[in-house]
């Protein structure tokens, strides 16, 4: 594992510094060494693009399990179209079982990725290029999927089940529409402007975590469509709260009035 953190302006020595230490360790490697993980979190750009690449291969060819390529910057300013392309074609047929990508873009062939043996799945700023409707479905074993700020299709409809997916995270990745089978599902996390989706065939779900980011539309939309798309939720949790408050008004069936007072502070939903 190899990581830190650079400040200013790119490039900087910590930069160099860093980018020099990992070439040196890529070296000594024989290229037919078989790694059980590999991971780099650093703070690199597009323009490092020829020192990823070599890294990114030898972790393809050393058929390393667990991956994570974090490249997020400090500085949250920084230009989204700086983000380095991963080659996702080195992996096909790989037998990774863990994938975690942070601010990169991606761009997914029109062929079978090979993502067979994914258990897991974590995208962190990513820009996704192509259909990912048929890349997770290809993912027969995945058991945890997580994409947080993701640029991607606003449409994301699954029409094969996910039969082994368990964790469910999607948090200000902009969706319009939300369909997806999974009975194994247990636990959902959400955050987003209120929109339609459809949770079919998830009886295992009991938990759920909802965050609104439009406060005008939460209150009808928690009191309404949450508990219909959510039916066998047990714990459910909201930012707001409202989905507590729907809930409460299910167990009073015979209240006549009800009076509430409602505000929302301008806190960042990200802190």
């Amino acid at each position: 594992m190899l990581g830190g953190s650079a400040a200013g302006d790119h490039p900087t020595p910590d930069v160099a510094t860093f980018i020099r230490c990992v070439n040196s360790i890529v070296r000594q490697l024989s290229s037919s060494a078989t790694l059980d993980k590999f991971v780099i979190k650093f703070p690199l750009f597009r323009t490092d693009a020829s020192h990823l690449d070599r890294w990114v291969s030898l972790s393809a060819a050393s058929r390393a399990r667990r991956i994570v390529l974090d490249l997020c910057p400090e500085v949250t300013t920084t230009e989204r179209n700086e983000r380095y392309s991963f080659p996702l074609q080195l992996f096909s047929g790989s037998c990774v079982k863990s994938l975690c990508l942070g601010f990169i873009s991606m761009n997914l062939p029109p062929g079978p990725c090979g993502f067979t043996n994914l258990k897991k799945l974590g995208l962190h700023m990513v820009s996704i290029t192509g259909d990912l409707q048929r890349l997770l479905p290809e993912c027969d074993v995945l058991e945890r999927l997580s994409l947080t700020e993701c640029s991607l299709h606003p449409y994301l409809i699954l029409h094969r089940p996910l039969q082994r997916l368990r964790y469910l995270r999607l948090l200000d990745c902009r969706l319009h529409r939300l369909e997806l089978q999974a009975p194994n599902l247990t636990e959902f996390e959400f955050t987003n402007y209120p929109i339609t989706f459809i949770l079919d065939d998830c009886p295992s779900m009991s938990m759920a975590s909802i965050g609104l980011l439009s406060p005008e539309y939460s209150f009808g939309y928690a009191c309404t469509e949450l508990p219909a798309a959510l039916p066998h939720v047990l714990c459910p949790q909201s930012s707001t709260g409202i989905l507590h408050l729907a809930r409460m008004l299910e167990l009073a069936p015979v209240l006549e009035e009800l009076e509430i007072h409602m505000y929302y502070h301008q806190t960042p939903f990200y802190n």
